[in-house]
């Protein structure tokens, strides 16, 4: 339950207008109106306290605009404060955040890792980008002008990208931006950011599962031909798209089956997508496929969890996010292809790979079964030596009569040279 307790609320009037107005939407739209919203009398008889279901409300959101339909002409003060709390968007959230802290601001010391920054034309000035080093979700922005500035352990304000710092400023809310920014006094570096120290971590305590990228991106040699695939996806996403196009175009009516687990690109998501391919022995590979996002999002799928079970199937295929990421995760496929795309054509590649070794095999069968039977690998062999036998026959012919005045006769000339 959700209480409003408001003093314009509390207009006997108003509450009587509310409740038959919701009793009427809720006749309408065919459920209990008491269930969705009801002023209820305070025991000291001082006013009313609204009760609002949240979860009806938000099955309803249509009876705001009832409301405000029904009431404004009326109680346009009351209506206004009402459909006010009855909007539950990040927007009006914000707004009613921006009413409050107004243009105040205030000092503060603050660590953060440094997402981003950005000079200006003459680079006096520089803003970027800071995020929670304990929350990557939660972001303030940074204002840094040079000349009023101090650093610390760094000799330049662009190379603070990737970098955890230690901040002293001001930091003011923009209402139009719906915005907090610090205005930095000091800044001074205190190590890498938390997103490369937790890959340096987690590539130490996983170096057991994982490879070399010369390993990950030379093509393994096929088996099989691929007639069946397994995909961790998002049939929302791109990514996803693009694979499938891909491997739709490259294959045409001969794509191999998809075995496809629709699930949200999260870290505890794809694990559970993968831990279902354990025991199916049919899938000749299996795709992870994503597009790009930010880095701090893109290594939350590099944890030891994922990398452990990307290598736990043996016959993994990553294709996340874009070919420069190089994402930790790849290192402990069996192929890193680096984009959605490219994982689609490397199934395609083994397939392509798997039929010239068949046509290799093949050959060298035939060939091996010809020389059996004459002797030479194939007719081209067989007249070859024969005409190199000939040639050689032809030039002993001709040295006996360089060195005979008189012919001797064909037979005198083999008898020569056969001995």
């Amino acid at each position: 339950m959700y209480i409003i307790d408001q003093k314009p609320f509390n207009s006997p009037d108003f509450c009587k207008e509310v409740t038959e107005n919701i009793k009427k939407y809720a006749e309408q739209n065919n459920f209990k109106y008491t269930d969705l919203l009801s002023a209820r009398k305070r025991k000291d008889g001082n006013g009313y306290d609204w009760h609002v279901n949240v979860d009806v409300l938000l099955q309803n959101i249509p009876v705001v605009e009832f409301l405000k339909t029904s009431l404004s002409d009326k109680y346009p003060e009351q209506t206004a404060l009402l459909i006010q709390e009855l909007r539950f968007s990040v927007g009006n959230l914000l707004a009613r955040i921006s009413d409050i802290v107004g243009k105040q601001s205030f000092e503060t010391t603050l660590i953060a890792d440094c997402k981003e920054i950005h000079a200006s034309k003459n680079s006096e000035y520089y803003i970027g980008s800071l995020i929670d080093y304990e929350s990557p979700n939660a972001v303030i922005g940074l204002f840094i002008s040079k000349n009023r500035c101090k650093l610390v352990d760094c000799d330049d304000f662009g190379n603070l990208l990737d970098k955890k710092l230690l901040i002293q400023g001001k930091v003011s809310y923009y209402k139009d931006q719906n915005h907090f920014q610090i205005y930095a006094d000091s800044i001074k570096v205190i190590g890498r950011c938390t997103r490369l120290e937790n890959l340096e971590h987690w590539e130490n305590i996983c170096s057991d599962v994982l490879r070399s990228w010369d390993e990950v991106r030379t093509y393994p040699e096929p088996t099989k031909k691929p007639t069946k695939i397994g995909l961790v996806a998002s049939s929302r996403t791109q990514g996803y798209q693009d694979f499938m196009n891909t491997l739709n175009k490259s294959f045409g009516k001969y794509v191999p089956e998809v075995a496809f687990r629709d699930v949200p690109m999260e870290l505890e998501s794809i694990i559970d997508g993968l831990a279902s391919f354990q025991g199916i022995s049919d899938l000749d590979y299996i795709a992870i496929v994503r597009g790009g996002g930010d880095k701090e999002s893109l290594t939350k799928l590099c944890h030891p969890d994922m990398l452990r079970a990307i290598h736990s199937l043996g016959n993994v295929v990553t294709g996340i996010g874009h070919s420069d990421d190089n994402l930790l995760c790849g290192r402990a496929a069996l192929y890193d292809a680096g984009t959605p795309t490219a994982a689609a054509q490397f199934i395609k590649t083994m397939d392509s790979k798997f039929f010239s070794q068949q046509k290799r095999n093949e050959t060298a069968r035939k060939i091996q079964e010809t020389k059996a039977r004459t002797g030479f690998r194939n007719d081209k062999e067989r007249a070859d030596h024969w005409e190199a036998a000939y040639k050689q026959l032809e030039k002993a012919y001709n040295d006996l009569l360089e060195e005979n005045s008189k012919p001797k006769g064909i037979m005198g000339v083999i008898k020569s040279f056969f001995g």
